[in-house]
């Protein structure tokens, strides 16, 4: 019989023994299920991206809205010669209704010379001589059409006669200017202004002060004779154009020029173009450039669109087939087309597969 120290011992290496063979089947079994998941995956390899089937596409509702093509440029302004209001005769200034910001208008007597009243007039050139019975020219007919535009109604054929006498001596009358002659138009009784309607500056007559004829009484504001943008923006949408300039809207041309004498006006009358004609240089004023009138477009997102080029781009409804779209423009992540069919969309896919071509 062995001692019992033995078989103690001989208790222990058996329970070893037994927990050895338990973790050599533990890891048999891991390595067996690895093996056995690799050999699935290559039996039955994950299906390629391409060859799943492919996602639903997303449709998105197309909705309409006015497209004016709006562009911000820069319009440059240039001033004309200085002008101003001369006196027609020598003599003490005796009366002098001005006001640095007042109107000066046509069809007035702003100004005395040695007591005598005159009557100022607008006319597209002025007056260089005095008009008598019988007198023609375009000078005449300046004062005819100015006459009637006041509403002393005369002929208007450029020949100086009785009812042009009569229409002056109506609006003398009214002024209580009075004649030195009934058939006499004395140039040197007409104050020429260069507009009917003008913007007083600064008043350079003195009360009580000797002048001689031609001396300057009035300064008038610069005005604008040109305007262009300084650069005509190119890919527009065709149609006539006008420029937002501050509060004031105005046409402008296809080559980028102001032309409308209203217009001029209205721009002579802006704060940069004043300060810039003062220090004798042009102004560049910021103008926004839009369509006259904003034409109809659809509003489709960017990724709706592909093939795009020359201006055109695919663009696939949510049934049918693709078709060509002429691209207006873009702005905030939105797109604004115009089909060159007749077709009503309702819906398009937001991102096409682009496999087929609308061209």
């Amino acid at each position: 019989m062995l001692p019992r120290s033995a078989v103690a011992v001989a208790g222990q290496m058996t329970h070893v023994r037994g927990s050895w063979r338990s973790a050599v089947g533990i890891s048999s079994i891991v390595a067996m299920s690895a093996a056995a998941a690799v050999a699935a995956l290559l039996v039955h390899p994950p299906e390629p991206a391409t060859l799943a089937a492919p996602r639903q596409s997303t449709t998105v509702r197309v909705t309409e809205r006015p497209f004016d093509d709006r562009r911000q440029t820069e319009l440059v302004v240039a001033p004309g010669p200085a002008r101003s209001v001369s006196s027609p005769r020598t003599g003490r200034l005796t009366a002098f209704d001005c006001a640095a910001g007042a109107e000066l208008r046509s069809g007035t007597a702003p100004l005395a010379i040695d007591g005598r009243r005159l009557v100022a007039l607008a006319t597209h050139a002025p007056l260089w001589r005095s008009l008598v019975t019988g007198d023609r020219g375009d000078d005449v007919l300046a004062v005819q059409s100015e006459l009637t535009r006041l509403g002393y109604a005369t002929d208007q054929d450029g020949v100086m006669g009785r009812s042009t006498f009569r229409a002056l001596s109506a609006l003398r009358n009214d002024l209580k200017v009075p004649a030195t002659a009934d058939s006499v138009l004395d140039v040197s009784d007409i104050v020429w202004l260069p507009g009917a309607k003008l913007l007083v500056n600064q008043c350079d007559g003195v009360l009580g002060t000797d002048i001689v004829s031609g001396d300057e009484l009035i300064r008038l504001p610069d005005k604008a004779v040109s305007a262009r943008l300084s650069t005509v923006p190119s890919s527009r949408v065709p149609g006539p154009r006008q420029l937002m300039v501050g509060s004031l809207t105005i046409p402008v041309g296809d080559d980028g020029a102001v032309t409308s004498a209203e217009a001029l006006d209205g721009l002579s009358s802006l704060p940069e173009f004043a300060v810039a004609a003062q220090k004798g240089g042009t102004a560049s004023i910021p103008a926004t450039w839009v369509l006259a009138k904003p034409v109809p477009a659809l509003v489709v997102p960017p990724t709706a669109l592909w093939d795009v080029r020359d201006g055109t781009a695919c663009l696939q409804p949510a049934h049918g087939r693709p078709i060509l779209v002429q691209v207006l423009g873009s702005d905030l992540g939105q797109s604004f087309v115009s089909p060159r069919e007749n077709v009503d969309l309702g819906d398009v896919t937001a991102s096409p597969r682009k496999a087929q071509t609308c061209r």
